[in-house]
C-alpha cells in the first residue's frame, strides 16, 4: 500500500495560512490541469483492498470519522498551489447526509487567489459501500466533468485517546480502459490545522 502511494503518487506539502476574513464564495473551482497520473504510475487504478491498512479493512467505524479535519499534506490537481489560484487553508468537515443514511457529506473548503483571497467551498457527497473505507464520490460541477463520480479509498487513520480519529489518509483514483489513469491524488487530513514533521511521518 504504502509503496504504491510513495512511488506512484508523490505530494505536496501545503502550508495553512488561513486568512482571519475573506470574501466567501458558494463555489468550486476548476483545475488548470486534466490529467494527473505521473511517469511510471500504473496504466490501471490498484484495488481498495491493495492500499488499504487492515485496521482500516476490519475495524473501521464511520460513526468516528465525523467532524473537521484540515489538509496537511497532497497530491490534487483540483488544489493547484500555483499562480492564480494558489490553494491553501484547506479543511474537509465531514458529518453523516441529513437525508440519505447510505451517504456522507464532505463540506470541503480551499481558500484561493491573491492577497486575503476568497474561500471557495465544495459541498461534496460520498455513497458508503458495504465495505469498510471504501466510498464512491460525487461532485456536481460542469467544471471538471471527468470528477462528477471518483473512487474515494480511506487507506489509514490514526486514533485519539478519547476514541475518535486523529487524522485519515485518503485516495482518489479513476482510470479509463484506453487512456489509463486519468486521475489520482492523494490527501492526508488532521484534525488539527499544524502538526509536527515528526506526526506527519507517521501518517506517511
Amino acid at each position: 500500500a504504502s509503496f504504491w502511494l510513495k512511488s506512484s503518487v508523490p505530494f505536496s506539502l501545503s502550508s495553512h495560512s488561513c486568512p482571519s476574513s475573506a470574501m466567501r464564495g458558494f463555489l468550486c473551482l476548476p483545475s488548470l490541469l486534466v490529467a494527473d497520473c505521473p511517469t511510471g504510475c500504473p496504466a490501471k487504478c490498484p484495488t481498495p483492498e491493495e492500499i488499504q491498512t487492515d485496521r482500516v479493512k476490519t475495524t473501521f467505524d464511520m460513526s468516528k470519522f465525523w467532524g473537521t479535519y484540515y489538509e496537511i499534506a497532497y497530491h490534487d490537481n483540483t488544489q493547484p498551489r500555483t499562480w492564480p489560484i494558489k490553494a491553501d487553508c484547506m479543511r474537509s468537515v465531514k458529518s453523516p447526509h441529513p437525508d440519505d443514511p447510505s451517504k456522507y457529506k464532505d463540506l470541503f473548503s480551499l481558500n484561493f487567489g491573491a492577497g486575503a483571497g476568497a474561500n471557495a467551498i465544495c459541498d461534496l457527497e460520498f455513497n458508503v459501500t458495504d465495505k469498510k473505507g471504501i466510498f464512491i464520490g460525487h461532485w456536481q460541477t460542469t467544471l471538471r466533468k471527468d470528477l462528477k463520480t471518483v473512487s474515494n479509498t480511506l487507506v489509514d487513520v490514526g486514533m485519539q485517546s478519547n476514541g475518535t480519529y486523529s487524522w485519515s489518509l485518503e485516495f482518489q483514483c479513476n482510470d479509463d480502459p484506453s487512456k489509463g489513469i486519468t486521475f489520482a491524488a492523494v490527501n492526508f487530513y488532521h484534525r488539527n490545522p499544524v502538526i509536527s514533521a515528526e506526526e506527519l511521518k507517521g501518517m506517511e
